[in-house]
């Protein structure tokens, strides 16, 4: 896959589709570009499990997404750098790259704060914003999400094996909690180990990431009331992982935002999937009609 450069490291996208607009779509923690190009499926490759809604206009578009630092084919580099701020930087980097001035911006979880802090810190670069259960409120994620992921590192720095800690976590009671309430959720924390297990030279990338990301983070919803852009925001009840609540206090922060209440996210997710590009196909016409 091509490669951009944003300090000093090489970062890999991809983008798919043709237009003169382009969607910045970006993954959650522990993802990949691989996350947000299940989405959005271009009108002309037939997916019977996500037909477009009826009387639904798709215009002809680019989807751009990356790799962020740590994730991915993209290297890790300083520890310290993995930081929500950063990881905008890195995506106004990517539109650089693309020689794209503005743009709609969005992302799935961590995606939706990297969006959304380019947003508020480079504003003349968004058109519109799309943030899509959103996972991180005033610089921090959920306190279950914070504990759960602290213990995923502590697991992966501590046993000597990948399955050995996926092992351990799969009987902790931090995740049987998590799954008790929300089985995707549990599903989420037990990716963030299963990466490693599926390429154990992700180990140090998946400690680090887990380590400085959660929390401690330069989000503050003063800062998303300044942005001016239409605003899509979708989330689902009942998610620990990404509460429905932090998702109403940026509908209510930011000026021309619209929340949408999406319904459960199940383990098997075409129903999720096709409920979300109906409503970002919808946002991105009324954008661009």
């Amino acid at each position: 896959m091509p490669s951009f450069y944003s300090d000093g490291l090489a970062f890999n996208y991809a983008t798919r589709g043709v237009g003169t607009k382009t969607f910045f779509f970006q993954h959650g923690i522990g993802g990949s570009l691989a996350q947000p190009f299940r989405f959005l499926i271009p009108p002309d490759q037939k997916d019977p499990s996500l037909e477009k809604e009826p009387g639904t206009c798709v215009r002809p578009f680019c989807l751009a997404s990356f790799d962020f630092r740590a994730h991915g084919e993209t290297p890790l580099g300083d520890p310290k750098k993995l930081r929500i701020d950063t990881f905008g930087d890195d995506l106004i980097a990517f539109m650089d790259h693309l020689e794209i001035e503005t743009a709609v911006l969005g992302g799935i979880s961590m995606g939706a704060a990297v969006a959304l802090s380019a947003a508020s810190r480079y504003p003349r670069r968004c058109t519109g914003l799309v943030l899509s259960r959103p996972a991180w409120l005033k610089g921090s994620m959920s306190p279950q999400a914070v504990a759960a992921y602290a213990e995923a590192a502590r697991l992966l720095q501590t046993e000597p094996s990948p399955q050995g800690a996926l092992g351990k976590l799969e009987k902790s009671n931090i995740y049987l909690r998590l799954a008790a309430v929300n089985a995707d959720s549990g599903n989420s924390l037990l990716g963030q180990v299963r990466c490693v297990v599926s390429d154990p030279r992700m180990r140090e990338a998946a400690v680090a990431r887990l380590q400085h990301l959660p929390s401690g983070q330069p989000l503050d919803l003063k800062s998303a009331g300044a942005i001016n852009v239409p605003t899509l925001i979708m989330a689902t009840a009942n998610d620990p992982i990404h509460p429905f609540c932090f998702a109403e206090a940026l509908a209510a922060a930011i000026p021309r935002a619209s929340l949408v209440k999406l319904g459960p996210k199940q383990l098997k997710d075409g129903p999720h999937i096709q409920e979300v590009n109906s409503r970002i196909f919808r946002f991105l016409d009324s954008l661009w009609a």
